[in-house]
């Protein structure tokens, strides 16, 4: 099947992928010694994970708070097993870290149309051959923030600065 892939175990190391090419689900006489190792399948359909709220300060100094959508799916089953132990972790850890480097390069105004690309491009070279393929990006939360900063010296009362937004 097209939405699957496997990959031949032998004594806890990776073998083979396994997919609709190359013999996974062909029939045929397939060779296989139980005793010595399993097929690890998996669904590798697109999945879709949100990052956690982010506020960071734009090129022209707003701070925004932000959260992302990611599209991504697995290429490479047996990559993914050999080199990620959480994959949906490291893929939003991946797309919050790019996040962090892109939105200051850019003002608050053009989050909503460039920030999505500009985070693909940062983020595929950081998950290659991992087997994992990013497909899209995109703002599900924006908003201005204002924050509130308490300043004290230790021995007064504690001033409150109401930032701008």
């Amino acid at each position: 099947m097209e939405w699957e892939q496997g990959v031949r175990m032998r004594n806890g190391r990776a073998v083979a992928l396994l997919d609709s090419t190359n013999g996974l689900f062909k029939s045929g006489f397939h060779v296989f010694i139980p005793l010595l190792g399993y097929v690890l399948c998996k669904d590798v359909l697109l999945r879709v994970d949100e990052t956690t709220l982010q506020t960071l300060v734009t090129k022209d100094g707003r701070d925004a708070t932000l959260s992302i959508g990611v599209r991504w799916s697995i290429r490479d089953l047996r990559a993914l097993i050999t080199k990620v132990k959480d994959p949906e972790e490291n893929v939003i850890d991946v797309v919050r870290g790019a996040v962090g480097d892109v939105v200051p390069t850019l003002t608050f105004d053009q989050l909503p149309t460039d920030l999505s690309p500009a985070v693909v491009k940062a983020a595929k070279p950081k998950l290659h051959g991992w087997g994992i393929a990013v497909h899209d990006v995109y703002v599900v939360n924006l908003t201005a923030a204002q924050t509130l900063r308490i300043i004290s010296d230790g021995g007064s009362a504690p001033s409150f600065h109401l930032g701008a937004a």
